[in-house]
């Protein structure tokens, strides 16, 4: 079963704090997450999303739990997203998995 991480933010309207977040993005979360992918062969597909306030979501979807798994106990992962929230607002995180479709019977 696939899942999908998912981690939403607002960025800082405070421009010097803003500059530390995308050069942590760029210099570090992106490196870091291409050599974790590559080392322990992990399927995810990452994507953003922004609705043009400031407002960030961001997809991390997994083949299977497993990888995810792989990739939420790494601690080169975990000191990235405890870093990266000191520079964004309201970070939220949640993991989804695809709906589990029940028969009919058992809504009547």
């Amino acid at each position: 079963m696939s899942v999908v991480l998912l981690i939403e933010w607002d960025n800082p309207k405070d421009t010097a704090r803003n500059r530390k977040r995308l050069d942590l993005e760029e210099d570090n979360m992106k490196p870091r997450l291409e050599e974790l992918i590559e080392e322990k062969g992990i399927g995810v597909k990452v994507s953003s999303w922004t609705d043009n306030t400031g407002h960030i979501i961001r997809w991390y979807k997994y083949e299977t739990m497993d990888e995810f798994a792989i990739m939420w106990m790494d601690e080169r992962w975990q000191f990235y997203l405890a870093e990266h929230s000191h520079y964004v607002d309201n970070t939220r995180i949640r993991l989804l998995r695809q709906q589990i479709n029940h028969p009919e019977e058992r809504f009547i």
